[in-house]
């Protein structure tokens, strides 16, 4: 889903923004907790856009924050 969203530019205005809240979520409501800076959050979403980080590197920037 966070792919999508921040790829597929849904909207005409802060696709990467919505596409890490749709990650970050579903987490939070199912308990999970991340730790993580702006910086790092900011970093991820511009990674995504830019087509250096996939599903798997995403999985990973989870692993390492959780």
């Amino acid at each position: 889903m966070c792919l999508g969203l921040v790829n597929n530019h849904a909207f005409n205005d802060g696709n990467k923004r919505i596409g890490v809240l749709a990650m970050l979520t579903p987490m939070e409501l199912n308990g999970m907790e991340v730790e993580y800076t702006v910086d790092e959050l900011v970093d991820l979403g511009l990674s995504i856009a830019s087509g250096k980080s996939g599903q798997s590197k995403v999985l990973d920037w989870i692993k390492q924050h959780s």
